[in-house]
């Protein structure tokens, strides 16, 4: 994967350039596994040693290649055979109610390679999601500098300034990435992006639960949901004035003719980012206990979470309207009483929603393919 190098201007508070710096980026790729400790066993395993992986040429910075060590910790369970190389991905299996600390090194040649050569790492950790009994996945980053995260993941920093990140949304086999630069909605929204500017940094995952299963953890560098935190720093021009903001719409969804209508989630996407989480919305009618803002709160249990139009004094056609800056994607829960169409309605555009009467499912809509 090739370097990228940008240039950063710092500008002092009357507009002129302080100094000059340049981001020298590995955006890693795991395609090449040069040395792996495990064994081809399918079944449940514990390694009570470090296991060393060493990954080659998993990126180029000034036309020099770079190599990656990956050290696991002790106490590590898992199913052996089922970790491998996805793509330029490495599907890591751990076994649900484990966790372990992953100690990452770049190399040049046997050497540790030097931060003033590679000064920004990016890193991603992809498919972080939940079991459908009480298992979710967790990620900790000590010593991270940027992230970006995916809308279906919940992020926290300790009183020490460790930064955490925990699946919020079930997922299953069906959702597994297969490319890191061709995700599907579900998947962008389920990835953790890290930059490190250290050439040593060390996450631990884990699982919590007690379910005898396992999940995937899948390791990468560059994804769809962000490319590069070297853009980040790039400043072409000095600024004077804060950027300008997208502009909020109002947007507006309306059920058919058909009695009664749960919502569990709705939820808007650009670029594989949630925007309209805990938005500011109304609705036709609503119940003290179900209101609206339940289809924006990123909890998508069947139990009671959900707006409810209250049938005592309206009926269909019923509709919920919130505020939310443009996106290319929705994403609607019906957890009962569904329907069979919907209407979308923001800005100039009115899109015709196929809710199929679906039932607890994620429905997902390419506004580009329903809107005219």
């Amino acid at each position: 994967m090739k370097r990228t190098k940008m240039t950063s201007k710092t500008v002092s508070s009357d507009g002129q350039i302080q100094r000059l710096r340049t981001c020298s980026e590995c955006r890693l790729s795991f395609s090449n596994w040069e040395e792996n400790p495990l064994s081809n066993s399918k079944i449940w395993t514990t390694y009570h040693q470090t296991l060393v992986f060493k990954f080659a040429s998993v990126c180029e910075v000034d036309n020099q290649n770079f190599d990656l060590r990956m050290e696991i910790s002790p106490g590590y369970r898992a199913k052996p055979a089922a970790s491998q190389v996805v793509g330029d991905m490495f599907r890591l299996n751990m076994a649900v109610g484990n966790s372990a600390t992953v100690k990452f090194t770049l190399l040049q040649g046997e050497r540790i390679a030097d931060p003033a050569t590679v000064n920004s790492i990016l890193f991603s950790v992809l498919d972080l999601d939940k079991g459908y009994k009480t298992t979710h996945q967790w990620l900790t980053a000590p010593g991270v500098n940027t992230w970006a995260k995916g809308y279906q993941v919940d992020a926290s920093t300790s009183a020490g300034g460790v930064a955490k990140f925990v699946a919020t949304s079930h997922g299953n086999a069906g959702d597994n990435p297969k490319k890191s630069m061709d995700l599907t909605p579900t998947v962008l929204g389920s990835t953790v992006a890290l930059q490190f500017k250290s050439t040593e940094w060390s996450v631990s995952l884990g699982i919590d639960g007690s379910d005898p299963s396992g999940r995937f953890f899948f390791l990468a560098g560059a994804t769809a949901l962000k490319e590069t935190f070297c853009a980040d720093q790039e400043q072409d021009e000095v600024i004077t004035t804060a950027p300008p903001t997208r502009p909020n719409f109002v947007w507006r969804l309306i059920s058919d003719n058909e009695l009664y209508w749960n919502l569990g989630e709705i939820i808007l996407l650009r670029n594989g980012v949630r925007v309209n989480e805990h938005a500011h919305c109304t609705a036709s009618s609503e119940y003290s206990t179900t209101p609206c803002s339940m289809a924006f709160d990123g909890i998508t249990a069947q139990d009671r979470n959900h707006w409810s139009p209250d049938w005592n004094v309206e009926n269909p056609p019923y509709w919920i309207q919130w505020d939310a800056p443009s996106a290319d994607t929705i994403q609607i829960q019906q957890t009962s009483h569904e329907h069979t169409f919907a209407t979308l309605t923001y800005s100039t555009y009115s899109c015709k929603l196929d809710m199929k009467r679906r039932k607890g499912t994620m429905l997902t809509f390419k506004l580009a393919e329903v809107c005219h």
